[in-house]
């Protein structure tokens, strides 16, 4: 009977989100001891764990009654792809995991990242967005400065345009993120194939997709933020 009325609550995530189904289940690992991991972040309902390697583990604070988020995860990431091949490589790569006796766990292996900074283009984009976007500028700069790797000017200079192009691309692709998650979080990231990855492919708190004033206010941010790095561009 529990697994009945778990399959429906998938089901009706699915529909409501008007998501096709996803690969939830083609590969799965077993899952990790968090015990003997280090726990670097979470959120509401879950937390970040990660050990060694370039995988790290998101587990599921509401254990198997959080089964209908990760699917619902898992449809989200399938669909932008399915929509927009070019995001790809803006997304981290997840695998999902199972317990001792096979069964689904509750959590799943997430490609571990080495951030520069964490934003939302929502709040960027809004009204009283300026003092997010200086939040950004200040936490990027100090970033660039600091890091080993941005020491030399040219390098600094052309991880920043990579950013943009990036982020022109992400731009470029915009509906088919906002067809398939609630709320855009994105990451800026220093050892990866893009400067930036888009992560969190939850529904929003209204357990919806995308409503047409955030996806506005995104836009809106997206501009606002490309100016920025012009400007930090021209600073270095």
């Amino acid at each position: 009977m529990k697994k009945l009325i778990l399959e429906n609550k998938i089901a009706e995530t699915r529909e409501a989100a008007k998501l096709p189904p996803s690969s939830f289940s083609k590969e799965t690992l077993k899952a990790p001891d968090t015990s003997k991991m280090t726990r670097l972040g979470g959120g509401n309902d879950k937390n970040y764990f990660h050990g060694e390697g370039k995988m790290g583990y998101l587990e599921m604070k509401r254990g198997k009654s959080s089964m209908d988020v990760i699917e619902r995860e898992f449809s989200a990431r399938d669909n932008m792809v399915k929509k927009a091949p070019e995001l790809k490589r803006f997304l981290p790569e997840m695998i999902n995991s199972h317990d001792e006796k096979g069964d689904a766990a509750t959590g799943y292996y997430v490609e571990h990242l080495n951030l520069i900074a964490e934003f939302k283009p929502k709040y960027i984009g809004q009204t009283f967005g300026d003092t997010k976007l200086k939040k950004f500028e200040s936490e990027i700069k100090k970033k660039l400065f600091i890091l080993p790797e941005f020491q030399e000017s040219s390098r600094r200079v052309s991880f920043l345009e990579q950013f943009k192009n990036d982020l022109g691309e992400i731009q470029n692709n915009k509906d088919a993120i906002f067809d398939s998650i609630g709320e855009l979080t994105m990451v800026i990231v220093t050892d990866s194939t893009s400067s930036l990855k888009i992560i969190d492919f939850a529904l929003n708190e209204s357990h919806e997709i995308m409503p047409e004033e955030d996806r506005k206010d995104i836009s809106k941010g997206f501009d606002k933020l490309k100016g920025k790095i012009n400007d930090l561009i021209g600073s270095m």
